[in-house]
């Protein structure tokens, strides 16, 4: 009998060793269409999660995604009323891509917004697989 191939490691490993179950055991293989905040042109830049700036949990290490367009716009417009200092951080364009398990771990999408995060994998170049949507 075949052996399961092991899991690779997180981008972000030694960041997310610090937080107990992280990312948590109901993470399952990414999959599916995803929609991200962007910038344009869509780099590297794009996918930087937002624990850089602000390493407050274990989901500040995933990256920010949304199962459909339409959740999407509606969490940016929530974001830009609260913070109109948004676009300068996480972009003002919307991409979609289609994520496959070799990308990470993904949360459950929450049931009305949609959002779920990602936590990548080493060595996972997300920028070559997301293809801008528009303007946000």
């Amino acid at each position: 009998m075949a052996q399961a191939a092991a899991q690779p490691p997180f981008k972000y490993a030694l960041k997310i060793a610090a937080y107990p179950d992280c990312p948590a055991a109901t993470c399952q293989p990414a999959q599916g269409t995803a929609y991200r905040f962007t910038f344009d042109p869509i780099g590297n830049s794009s996918f930087t999660p937002v624990g850089d700036r602000n390493d407050a949990e274990c989901g500040s290490w995933g990256l920010s995604m949304y199962r459909s367009e339409k959740q999407a716009r509606k969490a940016y417009q929530k974001l830009l009323a609260r913070y109109p200092e948004a676009p300068k951080r996480v972009g003002t364009h919307l991409a979609v891509g289609t994520l496959a398990a070799a990308h990470g771990l993904v949360s459950r999408p929450h049931h009305s917004t949609g959002h779920f995060n990602l936590h990548e994998f080493v060595g996972v170049r997300l920028a070559q697989t997301f293809q801008m949507v528009g303007a946000l």
